[in-house]
């Protein structure tokens, strides 16, 4: 049983037989898949690594997983699922008797979520507790024995299999009723025409493209991975230069040739990379969020920190952002 008071860092975690698989890989993509099953719990004699009896003995683990990949093979030429299992492997050559899964399907397709969704059951079957965490009902009602729910990092409440419903639990992941989010009789009115695109290309993944997108309106963009959805919105932000079309703001024809014109026009954009494209992970939450208006809130070439603070300030209060500082 695991201790009830335990309060220490991942080492003490491990100890009590605790493994978490991240969102994001955690392996190192240089060495083999043995190297990094027995990453930090090496097998050696006389200061050399017996790296032919951890093979073996991390092949027996790949084998009780059904992975159809080899102990020597190295981690970069595993798909994402693979690599998955990589990690599932490492929790049971380490004896973990829980595991703690964070949004494991983001990166896997529908056929990789199914191999994953049956390996999870089989552990389950062997006696393994699973902390299952998605925001994803679909998964919710596949895996789950019972769920806890979390809001604005506060729990919530729990219910059984037995309990589970779409409109409760939406309830209890939102704070309200699931009708009242979306109110299909309230009278909806647009403003002006903020933002159209005409025959937008880059002439590769994006073909000729007319959107128009007025004040108070929301529009989606559909499509699968590859649609070139988010091409689109790229060409729009001038990360990429347009092949031919025309970006209309307010009524004016604009040329956006970098993202400081966008910027200038009015234009915001959050990527889906928020970590690669997105910020600046090193920096602290405020200089993250005045980062792209530095030029204009600076003082003959002097940053304004006082002010900058203020801002970060009001932001994360307006938009109640959740950090440990700013």
């Amino acid at each position: 049983m695991v201790n009830p008071t335990l309060s220490g860092g991942p080492k003490e975690a491990l100890a009590a037989g605790i493994t978490l698989i991240y969102q994001e890989i955690n392996l190192a993509p240089n060495l083999t898949v043995a190297e990094n099953i027995f990453l930090g719990s090496e097998i050696s004699r006389g200061g050399l690594v017996k790296r032919r009896q951890m093979a073996e003995e991390a092949q027996q683990v790949i084998n009780r997983l059904g992975a159809q990949f080899s102990a020597t093979d190295l981690v970069s030429r595993l798909s994402i699922a693979e690599q998955q299992q990589v990690e599932i492997a490492r929790a049971l050559h380490r004896n973990s008797c829980i595991l703690v899964m964070d949004e494991p399907t983001a990166a896997l397709s529908n056929r990789e979520t199914e191999q994953l969704f049956a390996l999870i059951k089989r552990l389950r079957s062997e006696g393994m507790a699973i902390i299952y965490i998605s925001h994803r009902m679909a998964e919710v009602y596949e895996l789950s024995d019972r769920v806890s729910v979390l809001r604005d990092g506060q729990y919530v409440g729990s219910l059984t299999r037995e309990q589970l419903n779409a409109s409760e639990l939406v309830r209890m992941m939102v704070g309200r009723p699931l009708s009242d989010l979306f109110n299909k009789d309230r009278a909806i009115t647009f403003g002006e025409i903020r933002l159209a695109v005409n025959h937008l290309t880059d002439n590769r993944k994006v073909h000729p493209c007319s959107l128009a997108v007025s004040a108070g309106e929301i529009v989606g963009l559909a499509g699968l991975v590859g649609a070139g959805r988010s091409e689109l919105a790229q060409l729009i932000f001038g990360v990429h230069q347009p092949g031919g079309g025309e970006i209309w703001i307010d009524g004016e024809k604009v040329q956006i040739h970098s993202l400081r014109d966008a910027i200038a026009r009015g234009i915001g954009f959050l990527t889906e990379n928020r970590k690669e494209q997105g910020l600046f992970l090193e920096l602290a939450a405020q200089e993250n969020i005045v980062m792209a208006t530095l030029e204009r809130d600076a003082s003959y070439g002097l940053l304004n920190r006082r002010k900058g603070q203020k801002i970060a300030s009001e932001a994360i209060q307006s938009l109640n952002i959740r950090v440990p500082h700013a």
